[in-house]
Formats: C-alpha cells, sequence, structure tokens
C-alpha cells in the first residue's frame, strides 16, 4: 500500500511539475522500505521494480524524503484525531528535514515472503488456436478447459460435473 501511494504522489508531482512549471518538489513517505527501493539498484521483484521504475521517471529531479509515522499529518484520523485544522498543516515542521533513511541499513527482503516460482497462465499458452479449424470447436475446447479450471479449484461436492 506504501509503495502504491508513492507511485500516486509520484503521478502528482509530475502532473503539478508540468501544470504549474514547479522546480524543487520534495516528496514524503513514512515507508522507509520503500524510499530503500526507490534509492536501490539491486533487482526486485516484478511488481516492485515496474512501480519503482515508473516512480524515478516521473520524479527524476525531485527529492524523497522519509517522514516518521508519528509526525506525518496524513495518519492523523488514522489515530483518531478529529480537530478540523491540525497544527501540522499549517506549520511548516523543520524536524523533518533532518529525518533521513539510513542506506547502510539492509534492505528488506520480500523474496522471503512470496514464492519463488513465477509462472504466468494465459488462455495463448493453454490452448493455440491456429490448431482449431472452427470458432465452434475452439470455444468447445476453451469451455472444457474453463471448467477443469474451476473443477481444480472447488470442493469436490461443488464441481461441475456431466452435462450440468
Amino acid at each position: 500500500m506504501q509503495l502504491m501511494a508513492a507511485v500516486k504522489g509520484a503521478r502528482l508531482a509530475c502532473h503539478l511539475q508540468t501544470t504549474l512549471k514547479c522546480s524543487n518538489i520534495t516528496l514524503w513517505s513514512d515507508s522507509q522500505i520503500v524510499l530503500q527501493w526507490i534509492k536501490t539498484t539491486k533487482t526486485l521483484k516484478r511488481f516492485v521494480s515496474n512501480r519503482i521504475n515508473e516512480i524515478k521517471k516521473l520524479t527524476d529531479n525531485c527529492e524523497w524524503k522519509y517522514c516518521p509515522t508519528n509526525y506525518n499529518p496524513a495518519d492523523l484520523l488514522s489515530r483518531g484525531d478529529k480537530s478540523k485544522h491540525p497544527k501540522a498543516f499549517i506549520e511548516i515542521n523543520t524536524a523533518l528535514s533532518v529525518f533521513t533513511v539510513d542506506d547502510k541499513e539492509p534492505l528488506v527482503d520480500e523474496e522471503s515472503k512470496t514464492c519463488e516460482n513465477d509462472i504466468q497462465f494465459g488462455i495463448d499458452r493453454i490452448i493455440d488456436i491456429n490448431n482449431y479449424g472452427s470458432y465452434k470447436k475452439l470455444l468447445r475446447v476453451s469451455a472444457f478447459v474453463q471448467r477443469i479450471i474451476h473443477n481444480c479449484r472447488t470442493v469436490k461436492s461443488l464441481r461441475n460435473v456431466g452435462d450440468r
């Protein structure tokens, strides 16, 4: 979620940069992991890598900084603060500029939490449409394959069997 928030922030910063002709834009994140991903040159998982590449492309001449969660005005509502205009939105907190992401800290390894196999299935990999002479036969085979996939994913008592 923090990664997608950084992507949204990067897109907004890019839009503001082109629309308002802003030159100095500083983006803040309370996720040290995302900030480390932005700085790293290591190979990341495909999803993370694609998002980080987009962030880097959109915010090439912007600065990313770390904002601890307890200083993050965006988190006030989640902490139960119901004030209409919190102080954090009105006053510039100069203490934030001292927080940095430690480059020497080891990058969190997302690989250990995920499966190593990167298998992708698509109908184009299961059924070669060039092997079927008629559209009707292709539809029948496609429906049969979909039924097999459905039956593999469901409990035996709920499976589609026969002409049902």
